[in-house]
């Protein structure tokens, strides 16, 4: 995928992060595309309505699919309590997506493998509306896998994780989730969160991203090493 990151980037219009890109391969197993033609896979976007997903998570992801690089067939569906037309929700992501006139044709496709469910983060009925809508878009007779990303925030991690393990996990194929920004707010509250996890999935099942936790000071470390001499006998080794 690295040697693709470049025009994803000039799609978004902005600097990918890595851990995203390649967190997204692999999560999906875009380098396996030979199985595509014995499983379908559902990519949910939790928080769909907000800045992450409009600016990131939906770019990305049209990119991958301009570039034939998701599985054939992937179905995209946004989750959010916003409700939400298709059409209002094209019109959120449409502004951090640079199109080429000779994109329109496959971005029109893109379109068309997307869905919407608006739905709060605690109560059960919206989540089995969830596992209705990805129940009727999979072929039951191919394996199905999903892949659930929490573009969310952190108060709402344990109930979203919790709905998804009780309602909508696969029943034939593999279902993966993917928690986005901080994990926790210290030491204390990402050992909570783990040891919730822990108590859902299997670990190969839980994928974890924070690509900007301590992003300022460790672009800034040349910087503060060199500025400040007292640091030189520790760190010149």
């Amino acid at each position: 995928m690295a040697g693709n990151s470049s025009g994803i980037e000039a799609v978004v219009g902005a600097p990918l992060s890595p851990q995203m890109i390649a967190l997204f391969r692999e999560a999906m197993h875009f380098d396996s595309l030979e199985k595509k033609d014995v499983a379908v896979h559902s990519f949910v976007v939790f928080g769909a309505s907000g800045d992450l997903a409009k600016k990131k998570i939906y770019p990305t992801l049209w990119a991958l699919f301009r570039d034939n690089l998701l599985p054939v067939g992937t179905k995209i569906v946004g989750y959010a309590r916003t409700s939400l037309t298709m059409q209002q929700l094209e019109d959120k992501i449409r502004p951090y997506i640079k199109l080429r006139e000779s994109d329109e044709t496959k971005f029109v496709e893109f379109l068309s493998s997307n869905s919407y469910v608006a739905g709060g983060y605690d109560d059960a009925s919206p989540f089995e509306n969830l596992q209705a809508q990805l129940t009727a878009l999979e072929d039951t007779t191919v394996v199905a896998n999903r892949l659930f990303y929490l573009a969310l925030p952190p108060t709402v991690f344990q109930p979203v994780s919790k709905m998804v393990k009780q309602f909508c996990m696969s029943k034939s194929g593999w279902s993966r989730i993917i928690i986005e920004k901080p994990f926790g707010r210290d030491l204390s509250s990402s050992a909570e969160l783990s040891r919730h996890l822990a108590s859902l999935f299997k670990e190969d099942q839980i994928y974890r991203i924070d690509h900007y936790l301590g992003k300022e000071m460790v672009q800034n470390l040349i910087t503060l090493r060199f500025a400040n001499r007292i640091f030189s006998p520790t760190w010149n080794r």
